[in-house]
């Protein structure tokens, strides 16, 4: 965990990758991969071990402490946010050439290149991927503090300040999708969009966004990694969380031998009770001069 952090009251700082006992329990944190300071907890007791992974990637985000986990664990409760198989990531080095290469075209005809992505975890691991160009960047307000985190836990973000309305005309922005509907870069005339979210793999879906391009860059690991992840761990038990339809990945589990169950929902209905449910995050839409594929 981050050091630093402000705690509750009584509550206990455990060290990351560092078994800490507490009676009659033995915990131990491992990276998530997810963003930075992301852990997995795992507990240990007379009664067996449980691992509970939170938001997790693997392969991790570049612009975290990586991924680790035990050998084998009796109950994973994981997340299976993205757990059908249309979920496939393409390689890092893949998305960050389609995220240079969007940059790159956008500065070329004149435009200012903007990429919606989460303040946090996403907008760090596009400004690595960007960094190389070495072409000033303009970051969301809530989010520039954030980058300052990384920088100070020795990640390498390029150059980038503080969004400002006046002077981001030419430069690289970065900010949620919310943040257009509060006016963010709407003097900007000559501008390209990119979506970079898992959803991006949706290209049918209707929204209120207007983007260029859809990248489908995630913090979350993908349904193959997922199914091996769990393989990895060889769980006697699994539970899975925040699936979109809990069933297929419990079918898939099940052909590979593996005994898994769906965790409850927020409402507290069994998730493969519910079938598809909403996806979370802002819907985009394509507009008609994007290619498919482009990005």
């Amino acid at each position: 965990m981050l050091k630093g952090a402000r705690v509750l009251k009584g509550a206990r700082v455990l060290k990351e990758s560092g078994a800490d006992p507490i009676t009659p329990f033995r915990v131990t944190l491992y990276p998530a991969g997810h963003i930075l300071g992301s852990a997995m907890v795992y507990i240990e007791s007379e009664l067996g071990s449980l691992l509970y992974t939170g938001d997790c990637r693997t392969p991790p985000s570049p612009a975290t402490e990586g991924f680790s986990a035990p050998s084998s664990v009796d109950t994973l409760i994981t997340e299976a946010t993205f757990s059908l198989p249309i979920y496939r990531w393409e390689p890092h080095e893949v998305l960050a050439s389609r995220v240079r290469e969007f940059a790159e075209d956008a500065l070329r005809e004149d435009r200012t290149p903007v990429f919606l992505a989460y303040n946090l975890g996403k907008a760090q691991e596009i400004m690595q991927m960007l960094a190389p160009m070495d072409h000033p960047m303009m970051i969301h307000g809530a989010g520039f503090p954030l980058c300052e985190v990384y920088e100070r836990y020795g990640f390498s973000l390029g150059r980038y300040e503080t969004y400002r309305r006046e002077s981001c005309e030419g430069k690289i922005l970065i900010a949620p999708g919310s943040a257009l509907g509060s006016g963010f870069a709407s003097n900007v005339k000559r501008k390209r969009i990119a979506y970079c979210s898992g959803w991006a793999t949706l290209e049918a879906r209707q929204s209120q966004l207007t983007v260029d391009a859809l990248i489908p860059l995630s913090d979350h690991l993908d349904f193959y990694a997922l199914l091996e992840f769990v393989e990895q761990v060889s769980p006697k038990r699994t539970i899975v969380t925040h699936s979109p339809n809990a069933d297929v990945v419990l079918h898939y589990l099940a052909e590979m031998g593996i005994h898994a169950e769906a965790g409850l929902s927020e409402n507290g209905m069994n998730e493969s009770e519910l079938g598809n449910v909403g996806l979370g995050e802002a819907e985009v839409k394509v507009s008609e001069n994007t290619k498919k594929g482009s990005g």
